[in-house]
């Protein structure tokens, strides 16, 4: 998971950086944890602590 946010992160500068060559970007990321059943946000749960931990 936190691969594919760095991942992702990184996609965004590189498009960014095509548009707008140069032009200053911030690097970071907002993980979160979906229920795989309804696909809404999980907050609060043990994952997302761990998934901020991580990537923080």
């Amino acid at each position: 998971a936190v691969v594919q946010e760095v991942a992702e992160v990184l996609g965004g500068l590189v498009y960014v950086n095509l548009i707008k060559p140069g032009h200053p970007a911030i690097f970071g990321t907002w993980p979160f944890v979906s229920d795989l059943r309804t696909g809404a946000m999980s907050g609060g749960s043990g994952e997302q602590a761990v998934l901020m931990a991580a990537c923080g």
